[in-house]
């Protein structure tokens, strides 16, 4: 049996704070059986009424049986993986106590998947105080524009006959003053940047929210294609402006939405750029005749294992050795200065063929 949180400092300083909650026990306290089925379904969403009485004294309970049944059950039914999960009642109650005082009853569900997410052990323990306050703090619209820009970071949308490019998205946000004012509490929490979600951003989502719930459909985009694109510069120049710009352009045009993903870190650790987490092709650009270490090699591996991933070589016309040196595993391509746009166009034609 998993036991998640059972050492982790709780949100009270009081003892008792540290104490495990275990979901099935609360059940059986309850006499409620969790057995697969239609009427443990409806005996669940009773399940805090009686034992959340203490603590919250029932200011809502329309919410409480709500934030329960969303807790324990997916598409009617209960969740299984609930069963034997436990949570630190500090973080239990904290989060109830914060969904049934919190103005916004849109909130609610997103209350309960978080502490759906942190009992499957789903948030890191260092993570977990933080996303329970920032749901707490942040309104509904603000968890609607960071949904917004988690969705177009991972999907190709398209509206209008047109790709939506997020940095677009959370640009045109600043020239509302409403919207600025969420963007300012985003960024306060870490969760987005000036100009994209933040790889915590997307973890906290995640954990409020089922992936049902962050399609395009959502928010009324359509999308040919789920897949995205990301380049990765390991050097710049004018001439690897070039080729980056010929590849977002060859893949936008088969509404493949493309970014440039920051990898300032090459210690061999995977990249936790969402650019580069959500891609299904990757196009790494250096210097024909560049020399990178064991560290660039070893992230780029380990953060584009499982894309289509390519090398392109930028040639420069005095450096006459036949093959550059690979900095990874997947074929490469030299382009040269003089066929930029046809090049890059070969490069996306033999990444989408690849199986």
């Amino acid at each position: 049996m998993a036991n998640f949180l059972t050492h982790t400092a709780g949100l009270s300083k009081k003892d008792g704070a540290k104490s495990v909650l275990k979901i099935a026990d609360l059940a059986f306290k309850m006499g409620i059986s969790l057995a697969p089925g239609a009427n443990a379904v409806y005996e669940a969403t009773k399940i805090g009424l009686e034992a959340a009485r203490d603590y919250v004294q029932v200011r809502n309970e329309k919410r409480i049986v709500e934030f329960h049944r969303t807790l324990l059950s997916r598409d009617g039914v209960i969740d299984q993986k609930m069963i034997n999960a436990e949570l630190n009642a500090a973080d239990f109650h904290a989060l109830l106590d914060a969904c049934v005082s919190d103005i916004e009853e849109e909130k609610t569900t997103p209350y309960a998947n978080l502490t759906r997410s942190i009992a499957l052990g789903l948030v890191p323990v260092t993570h977990r105080r933080h996303f329970i306050h920032s749901l707490k703090e942040l309104a509904f619209e603000h968890l609607d524009i960071l949904r917004e820009t988690y969705t177009l970071t991972r999907y190709s949308c398209i509206s209008q006959n047109k790709l939506i490019d997020p940095k677009h998205f959370l640009t045109n946000l600043q020239t509302e003053s409403i919207s600025q004012l969420a963007l300012k509490a985003l960024i306060a929490r870490g969760l987005i940047s000036e100009v994209k979600i933040t790889a915590l951003g997307v973890r906290f989502i995640e954990s409020c929210y089922p992936t049902k719930d962050l399609d395009p459909y959502n928010f009324n985009y359509k999308t040919s294609k789920k897949e995205r694109g990301v380049i990765i510069k390991l050097g710049d120049s004018k001439e690897i402006k070039a080729i980056e710009t010929s590849l977002i352009n060859e893949l936008k045009n088969r509404q493949i939405q493309t970014e440039t993903g920051d990898m300032m870190r090459f210690d061999g650790s995977k990249s936790d750029d969402p650019y580069v987490k959500f891609a299904n092709y990757a196009f790494v650009i250096a210097f024909r005749n560049s020399v990178y270490s064991q560290g660039v090699s070893d992230t780029l591996n380990s953060s584009l294992s499982g894309k289509k991933s390519m090398q392109i070589f930028f040639n420069d016309s005095l450096f006459v050795e036949e093959e550059p040196a690979s900095f990874m595993d997947a074929p490469s391509k030299i382009i040269s200065k003089d066929r930029t746009a046809q090049s890059a166009s070969e490069a996306v034609e033999f990444i989408l063929s690849l199986k």
